[in-house]
């Protein structure tokens, strides 16, 4: 299959943004190892400002753990599942969901039942159903304490807010499985979160609004992995 591509195609070069096809295709097949290469996803976040500013020009307060949604806001970002732990007696009340980015008709219909309304009315669930600009960009990714990647029934491949999350050296929560969770499990940027494990779930989530020991393991991480490629 790769060497039709490359005689079809006339290239010399090939580019995946899969470490794990790159990995598979440089170990498998040796005479193209030198034709195909890793490049990250083309993201940027160049107005980060600090943690409490970005709180305060968002009306939220500095002692409230913010969970970001970010991005094509759709069903298969397990936002009920995200809401279900959060809204559990067992689990610290100063987190905040922020959901940001355009939302299908689907999660539209699910935010007018009356459980998240009266969240939304309570500012538990704070929405911006909109485009973002660069700059708003930034803003929402200063203030995000944990971004929520945890995709199901969805494609296992790449994800663009997880290498913004690590631009902006937050920690991520990430399923077990595709892209977004192998390197997560291989560099330790956040907590794997299995969402049939409620129980499990939501100590992990607890846990880490205290800014625990492994909050600020994954923060420290997050500082290294920043700096170079994948």
């Amino acid at each position: 299959f790769l060497k039709r591509i490359l005689k079809l195609n006339n290239l010399k070069n090939l580019y995946s943004n899969d470490p794990l096809f790159v990995r598979f295709i440089k170990k498998k097949y040796k005479i193209y190892k030198n034709k195909i290469n890793f490049f990250d996803e083309p993201v940027e976040l160049e107005c980060l400002i600090s943690k409490n500013l970005a709180k305060k020009k968002l009306g939220i307060s500095s002692k409230t753990f913010v969970i970001l949604v970010y991005g094509a806001i759709k069903s298969s970002k397990s936002i009920s599942d995200l809401i279900h732990f959060t809204t559990s007696k067992k689990i610290n009340k100063k987190i905040k969901i922020l959901i940001c980015g355009k939302q299908t008709i689907e999660i539209k219909n699910l935010l007018k039942k009356k459980l998240y309304k009266n969240l939304i009315k309570r500012k538990k669930i704070i929405i911006n159903n909109k485009f973002f600009s660069l700059k708003d960009e930034s803003l929402v990714f200063s203030a995000a304490d944990l971004t929520w990647i945890v995709y199901k029934n969805s494609s296992l491949g790449s994800s663009g807010v997880f290498y913004m999350s690590i631009k902006a050296k937050t920690p991520l929560a990430t399923a077990n499985d595709g892209i977004p969770g192998y390197l997560n499990k291989k560099y330790q940027l956040g907590p794997i979160i299995h969402l049939n494990d409620h129980k499990q779930s939501i100590k992990k989530l607890h846990e880490l609004s205290n800014y625990s020991f492994m909050y600020r393991m994954y923060q420290k991480q997050l500082s290294i992995i920043s700096k170079k490629k994948f």
